[in-house]
């Protein structure tokens, strides 16, 4: 039977594990050529060249000759893995764990075959085994993660992907698992919440943020209305009604939400700058100006209020006060282009022109950089398309 590997993927944790074995065993170079260690030399080489029948050859040669050495038993049961033979595969792999209980690859690619088989309570055993003799390796931590998620554990699940994700945080299949599994997760606690309490005041909330994302406004419309029917005096009920209006422009409803909030709690913060920008918006500076002032002194470091803010100042022809808020904005948010733009605006009032001119091509500049950026996207996902119908 000819041998060809899985996958590319899984065929370079095969190599590392080689490499790592061969480090391990330096006593395989300079060796005669019918020795054991020779042998492994040979198949070494022809495993990372990708002769996998030739490496097979080998492998087999030098357990017969030296039965003992772990290594060998492990990097074939890498290599029958790579090549979907799973049981075998794991005949190798946990003989070389009796051999050598502190080879951690060899758990690890137990793990990975209990995984691929579909055992996700034997893939988490040997997972962990891995991972208490290599605790830092990512492959580890997500296939922990991802079979605790298959076990329907998702708490732990959550855990693990998480520490994956921190291993390596520029692994996009590590960051989409983790999100699948946050999303999950949420699920559950929904439906426990569900069986709870059916008539729960979360559950409007729920159902209707729910159909908000689905842009379903007259659903979510709905089950505000409910909730708000059923809980009128419930921290966060009006709020969230005022804030449908607010997305759909209608301005009277949710200034009338949003003050009905205030009335339970005068400290939200969200209901505060949502109704001064309201009032910027059509103009009527001075009723904005006592909402937007409470809103940054609760939150100074809300960017969307402190902009509303500074808008009014400008609007009132405040521009130097205007200027300190922009000014302490872009402190916090330096490659925002909407505060450079109106810090721009205001400088220029207050007859700064050099720095106005300035803070214009500072936006000038991220705008390219972020055009740049998406154009390098668009030929990568361009480039990547080309080459799936190129393999058709």
């Amino acid at each position: 039977m000819m041998l060809q590997p899985t996958s590319q993927t899984f065929f370079r944790w095969a190599i590392g594990s080689l490499i790592w074995a061969i480090l391990w065993c330096p006593s395989v170079h300079g060796q005669e050529s019918g020795s054991w260690q020779a042998h492994m030399q040979r198949a070494s080489g022809a495993h990372q060249q990708g002769d996998l029948n030739s490496a097979a050859t080998e492998y087999a040669e030098v357990i017969r000759l030296n039965p003992a050495f772990a290594p060998a038993w492990m990097n074939r049961g890498i290599l029958l893995y790579s090549t979907h033979r799973y049981e075998e595969a794991l005949k190798d792999l946990s003989k070389a764990s009796v051999l050598d209980a502190k080879l951690g690859p060899a758990w690890l690619f137990q793990g990975l075959t209990h995984f691929q088989m579909r055992r996700y309570k034997d893939a988490v055993g040997a997972l962990l085994k891995a991972n208490s003799i290599m605790p830092n390796d990512p492959q580890t931590a997500f296939f922990l993660g991802t079979s605790f998620t298959e076990l329907g554990d998702l708490k732990s699940g959550v855990s693990w992907l998480e520490k994956a994700a921190k291993l390596a945080p520029e692994n996009t299949d590590f960051l989409y698992a983790l999100g699948q599994a946050y999303t999950g997760l949420a699920l559950e606690t929904q439906k426990r919440l569900l069986n709870v309490d059916p008539q729960s005041y979360h559950i409007y909330q729920l159902l209707g943020r729910l159909y908000e994302e689905q842009h379903n406004w007259e659903a979510a419309l709905g089950e505000y209305t409910e909730m708000i029917q059923k809980y009128p005096d419930k921290p966060g009920a009006h709020y969230l009604l005022g804030n449908l209006y607010w997305k759909k422009r209608k301005h009277a409803e949710a200034l009338g939400e949003f003050q009905a909030e205030l009335r339970i709690n005068p400290y939200d913060v969200e209901a505060l700058w949502k109704i001064g920008d309201i009032h910027v918006s059509e103009e009527r500076f001075d009723e904005a100006m006592p909402f937007l002032e409470k809103a940054v002194g609760i939150d100074p470091g809300l960017l969307v209020a402190r902009t509303a803010y500074a808008k009014c100042l400008l609007g009132k022809k405040r521009s130097a006060e205007a200027v300190q808020q922009l000014e302490q904005a872009v402190k916090i948010e330096p490659k925002d282009r909407t505060l450079r733009s109106l810090l721009a605006r205001a400088l220029q009032e207050v007859g700064d022109q050099k720095r106005a001119d300035e803070e214009r091509r500072i936006v000038e500049r991220l705008f390219n950089e972020e055009s740049e950026k998406q154009s390098t996207r668009v030929k990568r996902l361009s480039d990547a398309m080309k080459g799936a119908s190129e393999k058709r």
